[in-house]
Formats: structure tokens, sequence, C-alpha cells
């Protein structure tokens, strides 16, 4: 098995093989095998020779437009921290102040993440993490065995009716 040609490469062989061939020089796609084919295009030979297809011509003017863009909010970027206007990164580097639920994080002594816990491993469903509401685990373990004890108290009243 051959490996496959390189764009250089495969341009020469098509050349090769189609003297007056219309071929991409950027993607060496093949357009036309002969020049009856896009004759009605006026180009001239040594155009034909530098042809670049519509598509990598969109992608060659979709780049320079990310470029030009990026460069724009690079700018605008570099304005802002000269202005001494506050930015989202030096926003996440401040400690977390606020109340949630109530609760004052600077009285309470409730960590930032006590109130938000990303849970890991196997994903989910998609969409934003929900926030969990901190919850003493002593709390937990009560709300659990009154659960149980009133399961339990239901189990034996049903026993009981059909008795």
């Amino acid at each position: 098995m051959t490996p496959p040609l390189g764009v250089a490469h495969t341009i020469m062989v098509l050349r090769e093989r189609y003297p007056k061939a219309l071929v991409c020089v950027e993607c060496g796609l093949l357009l036309a095998t002969r020049p009856e084919s896009y004759r009605r295009s006026s180009l001239t030979t040594t155009e034909c020779r530098a042809y670049v297809c519509a598509e990598c011509r969109q992608e060659m003017a979709a780049a320079a437009q990310l470029a030009a863009v990026r460069i724009q909010n690079l700018a605008v970027a570099r304005a802002t921290r000269r202005q001494g206007l506050v930015t989202i990164r030096d926003v996440m580097r401040e400690p977390f102040r606020g109340s949630l639920f109530g609760a004052d994080f600077q009285h309470n002594k409730i960590s930032p993440a006590d109130v938000l816990q990303v849970r890991r491993g196997r994903a989910r469903r998609p969409g934003r993490p929900r926030a969990i509401v901190p919850v003493d685990s002593n709390v937990r373990r009560q709300r659990q065995r009154d659960y149980q004890r009133t399961y339990r108290q239901r189990q034996k009243a049903s026993a009981l009716a059909l008795t």
C-alpha cells in the first residue's frame, strides 16, 4: 500500500497525466481535465497554473477574518486592562463574597465549595451543574432514620390491615 501523496506531488502527477487540466494549487483538487470545460471562465494560462478553488478561497477568507477578530479582541483587552477595568479573570481570582440561599459566607463560615459541588464520575444529564445546599452529615443521617422509621410504620400498618 502506498502512502497518500502530498498536495505538491498530487499536482505534479495530475499535470503529467492531464497537461491542460485545471487543478487547485492549495488542495490538489482536479476541477477539469480539458480546456473546453473551463474555457468560458476566460482564465489565462498562468491563471490556470495558479488557480485556487472556491472552497480554498473561502477557507482563506474565514481564516483572515478570524485573525482580524482575534487581533481586535486583543486590542480591546489590552485597552481594558490599561484603563483598570475589571475583567472576567480578575473576578475569578477574587475570594468568594456575597450571600447565597440566605447564608452569609463571612459570618457563618460556609465555604463556596459546600454550596456548589461539581459531581465527578459518570456523566448524567447534560446542562449546567445544579447548586447543592450544604447539609450537615448528622442532619442527613437523622433524615434517613426518620424516613426508614416512617416506612416501617407504614409497612406494619398495611400488614395489620390485611389480617
